[in-house]
């Protein structure tokens, strides 16, 4: 087993000491000093890690120990979690039209035409926004509007300063109270969306905070939930090869920490739908592509754009015969609010992709 201490001098981080659980990341650590350290501690200490392992463990501990953590584990303990057992009594019937929305994750490229959407169909959405003020984030709003060509009618949107890290989603007591009230239905849309890090570093923000909307939803009065995960969640169950319209039980087979999120989230979803009578949308996206009219699509941070764009400047491609599947996001936010405005009874689980591929030729 290797010492901590001589692990630790290669850290290569501006600070005078570091402890054995200090999160790297969180010390002042990015991903090019996370390269170079992973080369100096080899050199220095004979010591060979993954990168994908240590951005799952970023701790000096992990390091030492392996990072002998089994995030599918504790994923599957977390989705079996006991539901609280008021969660199913003493609320009032949901409105019987939904008029004012809960959304989360307005912000990002998927989320900003969900609120084009939104605003086009009913009074009032309730945005939660991680921003200093509330002004400050409606000016955010407005921005990323601008930026994707949207000419969203901003009367009808509201900011509600919250942090989905935190407990209760961030927001202040007041806040909880008015939107379970006032709120006729909660969008999740938000995520913290990273490949590397591992569930544990995730949690907080994909899981806990579908949790938190949960019971939100099912404070004061029942409001139908609409919870936006993956179509990548049914492929990596163990044995399954296809991807059903249902909440399986097969066990996790990867470890990708954003995914077992998405996993743990549709559980707890489908966990309250059976134990509140809560009607649920779960809608699984695949890949989220330009507007069918402008084209404006998130070349910046697409995984899927950057990939691309990489083969071009390297002016070669994998030749692997993949097939593509690419959705419009206007087409896929107009596919949402029609499944999500006029909610099921129970849970509907609904994979919104192109039936259609296309070849990377």
């Amino acid at each position: 087993m290797q010492d901590s201490v001589s692990i630790s001098k290669p850290w290569l981080l501006q600070i005078d000491t570091v402890g054995r659980d200090d999160h790297f990341f969180h010390a002042g650590g990015n991903s090019l000093l996370a390269t170079r350290m992973q080369a100096r501690v080899l050199a220095r200490t004979g010591l060979a890690f993954q990168m994908s392992a240590f951005y799952r463990s970023p701790t000096i501990s992990g390091l030492v120990a392996g990072a002998a953590r089994d995030d599918i584990a504790r994923a599957v303990a977390d989705a079996a979690a006991p539901v609280a057992p008021d969660v199913g009594t003493h609320r009032e019937a949901g409105a019987k039209s939904i008029r004012n929305v809960i959304l989360t994750g307005a912000s990002g490229f998927f989320g900003i035409h969900l609120l084009s959407e939104l605003t086009r169909q009913v009074d009032r959405v309730f945005c939660l926004q991680r921003c200093d003020t509330a002004r400050a984030g409606h000016a955010r709003l407005e921005r990323e509007a601008r930026t994707a060509g949207l000419a969203i009618d901003f009367t009808h949107m509201e900011v509600v300063q919250a942090d989905l890290t935190l407990p209760q989603a961030g927001l202040s007591d007041a806040d909880w109270h008015r939107l379970a009230g006032e709120g006729d239905a909660v969008w999740h849309c938000g995520a913290h969306v990273h490949h590397l890090l591992g569930y544990s570093s995730l949690k907080a923000a994909n899981v806990d905070s579908t949790e938190n909307l949960l019971r939100l939803a099912v404070t004061t009065r029942r409001k139908p939930f609409c919870f936006v995960s993956t179509m990548s969640v049914p492929l990596m169950l163990e044995g399954v090869a296809s991807a059903e319209e249902q909440v399986g039980t097969e066990r996790p087979a990867s470890d990708n920490g954003y995914l077992l999120g998405k996993w743990v989230s549709e559980q707890r979803v489908a966990a309250y739908a059976r134990a509140a009578g809560l009607p649920v949308t779960i809608a699984r996206i695949g890949n989220v592509t330009g507007h069918s009219k402008s084209g404006y699509s998130n070349y910046r941070n697409n995984h899927f754009w950057l990939f691309n764009q990489s083969c071009v400047q390297f002016g070669a491609y994998p030749d692997n015969g993949q097939m593509i599947e690419m959705t419009p996001v206007d087409v896929l936010a107009r596919a949402l609010g029609a499944l999500a405005l006029h909610p099921r009874a129970g849970l509907h689980v609904a994979n919104l992709q192109n039936p259609a591929r296309i070849g990377q030729r």
